[in-house]
C-alpha cells in the first residue's frame, strides 16, 4: 500500500494542473515498511522532454538530487511520479517497459520516457533502483480516457486520480492501494 498524506496529495494535484498541458513528474521520498511504503516528502522533477506534452523526461541534476536528499535525511526514493494529462489512468505499454537503463549524470539523462517513462539512477541499478522504484500515475479529472480496474487507484477530492504500480517480472505491473498515512505513525 501507497501511504500519500493529504498535503502531498494537493501539492502533486498543483504541480499536474500547473504543468498543463505537459507531462509533470517528481519523486516519492519516504520508507518502506514491509508492504507499506509511506511517502514523507515530495522532490521536484523538472520535465526536460522535447515533446513534453507526451513525454517526460527527468533531469539528472533532478534525479541525483533527489537520491542525496532522500539519503541525508535517512529515507529513500520510493517512486516516481508522472502526469498522463490526457490519461489514461493506467500504466501504458511504455511504462510497462520500464527498465533500468546505464549511466545517469550531470551530462546524461535522468529519468526519462514517452509519457510514461523510463527511469534510470547514477548506478543504473543498485538497492532502491529504478526497477524496484513504484510508478505512480496522475490523471487531472476529466482527462480519463479509459480508466484502471481500480484495484490501485484512488479518487482524490482534489481534482485529480492517482494510480500506483510496483513492477512484477520484467514488463508487468500490479497495482497497489492508496491510502493516507495514520496519525500514530508521525
Amino acid at each position: 500500500m501507497l501511504l500519500l498524506p493529504a498535503i502531498l496529495w494537493r501539492e502533486i494535484e498543483e504541480r499536474t494542473r500547473s504543468a498543463l498541458p505537459l507531462e509533470a513528474c517528481g519523486f516519492l521520498i519516504g520508507r518502506r515498511r514491509g508492504e507499506e511504503f509511506e511517502v514523507a516528502a515530495l522532490a521536484p522533477g523538472r520535465n526536460v522532454a522535447r515533446e513534453a506534452r507526451t513525454h517526460f523526461e527527468i533531469d539528472a541534476l533532478d534525479v541525483l538530487a533527489a537520491e542525496d536528499g532522500a539519503r541525508d535525511a535517512g529515507l529513500e526514493v520510493l517512486g516516481v511520479w508522472h502526469s498522463h494529462p490526457r490519461g489514461p489512468l493506467s500504466p501504458s505499454a511504455a511504462d510497462r517497459g520500464l527498465e533500468p537503463a546505464g549511466r545517469g549524470g550531470p551530462g546524461g539523462t535522468g529519468a526519462r520516457g514517452d509519457s510514461r517513462g523510463k527511469v534510470k539512477n547514477r548506478q543504473g541499478t543498485a538497492a532502491g533502483a529504478p526497477s524496484q522504484w513504484l510508478t505512480v500515475i496522475v490523471v487531472p479529472e476529466g482527462t480519463c480516457e479509459s480508466e484502471s480496474d481500480g484495484r490501485g487507484t484512488r479518487e482524490g477530492s482534489a481534482g485529480i486520480r492517482l494510480g500506483c504500480w510496483r513492477r512484477v517480472g520484467a514488463h508487468g505491473f500490479e497495482p497497489l492501494s492508496v491510502g493516507q498515512p495514520c496519525q500514530s505513525r508521525r
